[in-house]
């Protein structure tokens, strides 16, 4: 009679053992499925695109010879360019997608860029769903559609030894265009650096840890802007005389001070898109003085501690 009972409460024991062991089965089969499911892992999406064609509210968006509109997807950051530069986020579900987020520099271009630059940005807005097949990527919703080419991958500019010209003045989520003569920026191997903020040439000395760098010394002529450039000066020598951090993606250059200042850069020199003149740029100053005087009335700036320096 033991014996039997014994029998009996192994055998009930291996059942247990058994039904437990397919209910965890049967779970982790039902997580893979979910996982599968809802939280689906969308398509590659990452690298420059091109615009090849598309529509807006039922109509073309016309393409300028000459003239690409790009959208650059790295993560969950996308940025372009059409007239102007523009960045904000991506969210990618599946092939669910979604920009948010989006600021704009806000420089005039002629007809019809700055048409097919309008009906793009609404498309862009519109757009819900993005498939993608090889090297072509389209992004549709119920009223826009836009189909990409992808362009092959650029490699990386060096931070050090190549000359950058300011193309964006970044606050937060805010973008304006350069503005002035081509601002430039150099960060030689020595340790040196040298360049302009569009309105008077500076100097400094760098080091650099990781993705920050820390400058000293900085130094710039006592040139006066004009009330076009003066707050370009102030914002580029904020950044410029401090601590910042810098991402670069191909030829651009990104610059990030701690208060959430920034300033955007593309590898070259003399290739930026301010205008002395101001026709066509964004003179919105950031930090205006309390009574703007005229654009052709020159503005005094506070120099930074040391001597002037000759224009590099």
């Amino acid at each position: 009679m033991a014996g039997n009972l014994a029998g009996s409460v192994d055998v009930w024991h291996s059942v247990k053992r058994s039904v437990v062991g397919a209910a965890c089965l049967c779970l982790l089969l039902a997580l893979a499925a979910c996982a599968r499911g809802g939280g689906a892992r969308g398509p590659d999406l990452d690298g420059t695109w091109t615009l090849v064609s598309g529509t807006s509210a039922g109509q073309a968006i016309p393409l300028v010879a000459g003239r690409s509109i790009t959208l650059v997807i790295d993560g969950g950051s996308a940025s372009g360019r059409a007239c102007n530069q523009y960045s904000g986020t991506v969210t990618l579900t599946g092939t669910r997608i979604r920009f948010s987020a989006m600021a704009m520099t806000e420089m005039a271009c002629e007809e019809p860029m700055m048409t097919a630059e309008s009906a793009y940005q609404a498309a862009l807005a519109a757009v819900d769903t993005a498939t993608r097949s090889g090297d072509a990527l389209t992004l549709s919703g119920s009223d826009a559609e836009l189909r990409f080419r992808l362009e092959p991958p650029v490699a990386n500019a060096d931070l050090v030894g190549t000359t950058w010209t300011l193309t964006t003045l970044l606050d937060g989520q805010v973008a304006s265009s350069a503005v002035g003569s081509p601002a430039t920026l150099l960060l030689a191997a020595d340790g040196s650096m040298t360049g302009s903020t569009g309105c008077r040439p500076f100097a400094a000395r760098y080091t650099l840890s990781g993705s920050t760098v820390t400058v000293s010394g900085f130094s710039a002529n006592t040139y006066a802007c004009t009330v076009l450039t003066a707050p370009q000066d102030q914002r580029v020598a904020a950044v410029l005389s401090g601590q910042f951090t810098f991402r670069i993606s191909g030829t651009g250059l990104t610059l990030s001070a701690p208060d959430g200042s920034g300033l955007g850069y593309v590898a070259g020199a003399g290739s930026g898109s301010g205008s002395g003149s101001g026709s066509g740029a964004d003179a919105t100053p950031v930090g205006p003085p309390a009574t703007a005087p005229t654009t052709a009335q020159p503005v005094p700036l506070p120099t930074p501690a040391g001597p002037p320096v000759k224009a590099p």
